[in-house]
């Protein structure tokens, strides 16, 4: 589920995960927090659920290589969401500043969560989780391959 910051019934954000959401109001939550109680505190800084199937859908031929220019979605009556959006094809500027913050992102990720795995800590882990660990580095080395990349990715979820 996503949220986006609405006032005055016109969403003002991005639509963002909760976690996004939460580091906008500068705010941390404990890991067991129930759904219907962090809809809720986002709810208190104005945040409102969004429907991600609002989201467009890249054209084939302009997977990875386009823009998708979103505008503002409008809250309607019924409390659904209204978005208009166009595909804009990127420039190699963009696409190359795309591709160079992926692949960083990609190696900060691997630094932090994955390489800093020491043989103590790995040999104590179930073969689940090293199973788990494993497709996650995979998937991030593999990011590049993405039929979106280098402007629409879709990155691996972190184990936890």
């Amino acid at each position: 589920m996503k949220f986006a910051k609405v006032v005055d019934g016109v969403a003002v954000t991005r639509p963002m995960s909760p976690m996004e959401a939460l580091r906008e109001i500068r705010t941390t939550v404990s890991r067991n927090i129930t759904e219907a109680d962090l809809t809720a505190l986002l709810a208190s800084h104005g945040y409102k659920p969004v429907d991600i199937s609002l989201m467009p859908t890249i054209p084939p031929e302009l997977m990875g290589r386009c823009i998708i220019k979103l505008g503002i979605p409008q809250v309607n009556p019924d409390g659904t969401l209204t978005r208009t959006y166009e595909f804009v094809e990127a420039t190699q500027a963009q696409l190359n500043q795309a591709s160079g913050r992926n692949r960083a992102k990609r190696d900060a990720l691997l630094r932090t969560y994955v390489d800093s795995i020491n043989a103590i800590r790995w040999s104590s882990m179930s073969a689940e989780k090293q199973t788990e660990w494993g497709a996650y580095r995979q998937a991030l080395l593999d990011l590049p391959d993405q039929p979106g990349f280098p402007m629409n990715v879709s990155w691996p979820v972190k184990p936890t």
